[in-house]
């Protein structure tokens, strides 16, 4: 074989090895340990992108979801965010397709407190 064949080979495994650890490491994640995202969680369901959110539980007072497949990462939205048809424990449930009917915003606020408002003149 031709140096230019093993080197060839020698980048695809080694893009693959490198693939494979990463998606390993993104499936030994713990939901527990999710970013504080709401705006990934928002977006992902209202265009998609290609990718399913699933609901995988609640601990006040965030929500918590796996965005991707091939390459899942856990975000937390506060609670406040979404009105879901059920919901349970962190990791004590089964997990269930987010729609965008479920999800009505992307406050930062644990409480989704707005904040003050102005008076409308």
């Amino acid at each position: 074989m031709s140096r230019k064949g093993q080197l060839a080979i020698s980048v695809v495994g080694g893009v693959v090895a490198a693939l494979v650890s990463w998606s390993v490491w993104l499936h030994l994640q713990s939901p527990a340990d999710a970013l504080a995202d709401p705006w990934q969680v928002w977006i992902n369901v209202l265009e998609g992108y290609g990718v399913t959110v699933r609901y995988v539980g609640s601990r006040e007072p965030y929500a918590y979801f796996l965005i991707g497949d091939f390459f899942p990462a856990y975000y937390k939205t506060p609670s406040c965010n979404a009105t879901l048809p059920r919901t349970f424990d962190l990791g004590k449930g089964e997990r269930y397709i987010v729609v965008q009917d479920y999800l009505h915003g992307y406050s930062t606020s644990p409480t989704c407190d707005r904040g003050p408002t102005e008076p409308l003149r």
